[in-house]
């Protein structure tokens, strides 16, 4: 069974749908291998701060969710982590029940 598209892929996809490009020619725009995009978007590898920005830019997203996907973490949610788990953690899981539970990939 196929798992469901993450955030990035959803957004590589979009982006080459909407451009009418593959993989092979996102790769140039970013200055990177195809296997690259396909490291990232299966979160095989991370990816450096100067390529969030570039994606960013190109995919018209803001970084801060690209950074989400990097694992880069805004400093006021980290600190929230690392001086006050307990209320971090009510606080997630505050969130997730009023927004509903996030389904995980299959």
């Amino acid at each position: 069974m196929k798992s469901k598209p993450n955030f990035l892929q959803k957004v590589v996809g979009q982006y080459c749908l909407d451009k009418g490009i593959g993989l092979k020619d996102l790769a140039v725009l970013l200055g990177v291998s195809r296997q690259y995009i396909h490291q990232i978007t299966h979160f095989k590898t991370s990816f450096p701060k100067e390529m969030v920005t570039k994606m960013s830019k190109l995919f018209n997203v803001k970084e801060e969710l690209l950074d989400l996907q990097a694992n880069r973490f805004p400093k006021d949610f980290m600190d929230v982590i690392k001086y006050n788990p307990e209320k971090g953690l009510a606080v997630i899981k505050w969130s997730i029940k009023k927004l509903g539970t996030i389904e995980p990939p299959q």
